[in-house]
């Protein structure tokens, strides 16, 4: 693209020669103005007017759960509004979704989806229709823990918690799979565990059977007792204080639930707060959790608990959710010379 500009000598009498040179010059100023902003205009254009507006839809899922997280992961969906700059970005933008949309099938238990999908480039907008084939909902056919000896290990669920999220007939969904992992350390937590940790995991997927088999690797390690409880550390509150809320007597059988109710307080207007400590060798964890349910704990009430609570590190706010009523402070120490739980 260019654009020409004649510029015309000016004839004129004598007496308008000066007129005529300024008006000259003007006029070459203006003609090159023309040409410049002509140039960039061709240079330019391409561009801008190359971002693609587009309409994607998803087709081929009956199951409206899939097809919500579908819409929600998927970038041609949530990304609408970023336009790409040509057809090639606008394929390589749905071929990231075809790994985005099979992740999300699978969490949800359809671990033979299949995703495609086709762009119609002469349809203005352009048209992105990505079809899916979700195929069989795969479930649950064992669960196994094991210690890490390879051994069968027998977890001892309290009667009265909450059933474990997964059980043998289940959608084979991941979500609950690695919640049950948890609630099986937070049981040995009850019974007396408080060092179990988890191994790897081992989730096998049968596609002739369309089966999972899942075998939870924990090691609980020793079977624990409450001791003496000893409060140190404290400047602006009374140890008395902290000994009467101890829910535990030594001799007990070690309960996480204990702990937990021990480091929990409720204030007169409402305030729920939690503080742990986390103490392994070399390193100390100090978190201060604050909670309301009608609205978002204040600064000024978070300071002051957190001044309180956390001793002789500066605690920082960690994210929160959007909308979430809860705020939690940490603060993290290391000493890599020190070999026992930093006190």
């Amino acid at each position: 693209c260019c654009v020409s500009v004649e510029l015309l000598e000016s004839r004129r009498w004598p007496m308008f020669a000066e007129a005529s040179l300024v008006t000259s010059r003007a006029a070459r100023r203006r003609g090159l103005t023309l040409l410049i902003g002509g140039a960039l205009a061709c240079l330019c254009g391409p561009s801008v007017l190359a971002d693609l507006r587009y309409k994607a839809k998803i087709t081929g899922v009956e199951d409206s759960s899939l097809a919500d997280l579908l819409d929600e992961v998927s970038e041609l969906k949530s990304l609408d509004d970023r336009l790409p700059a040509s057809e090639e970005a606008l394929r390589r933008r749905a071929d990231r979704d075809l790994g985005l949309l099979q992740d999300a099938a699978h969490s949800l238990g359809y671990w033979n989806a299949q995703f495609s999908y086709e762009i119609d480039a002469a349809s203005d907008p352009v048209d992105v229709t990505v079809m899916a084939n979700p195929g069989p909902l795969y479930r649950i056919v064992s669960i196994e823990i094991r210690d890490p000896s390879g051994k069968p290990l027998i977890v001892p669920i309290d009667p009265a918690a909450p059933p474990l999220p997964l059980k043998p007939g289940d959608p084979a969904r991941t979500e609950p799979v690695i919640a049950t992992e948890n609630a099986l350390l937070a049981a040995l937590g009850h019974a007396g565990y408080p060092f179990a940790k988890r191994g790897e995991r081992r989730v096998v997927v049968d596609h002739d059977t369309r089966k999972m088999a899942i075998t939870y690797m924990l090691d609980p390690g020793r079977r624990m007792r409450f001791g003496t409880a000893s409060v140190t550390g404290l400047e602006r509150l009374d140890p008395d204080y902290v000994e009467r809320r101890v829910q535990w007597r030594p001799g007990e059988p070690y309960d996480n639930r204990k702990v937990d109710e021990t480091h929990h307080a409720v204030t007169p207007d409402g305030l729920s707060v939690w503080y742990t400590i986390q103490v392994s060798p070399h390193s100390r964890i100090q978190e201060a959790i604050f909670e309301r349910t009608d609205h978002m704990p204040s600064d000024e009430e978070c300071r002051r608990w957190v001044e309180l609570l956390i001793v002789g590190a500066h605690g920082s706010e960690a994210p929160s959710f959007p909308g979430a009523m809860t705020r939690r402070f940490e603060a993290f120490e290391h000493n890599p010379d020190v070999e026992a739980p930093i006190a």
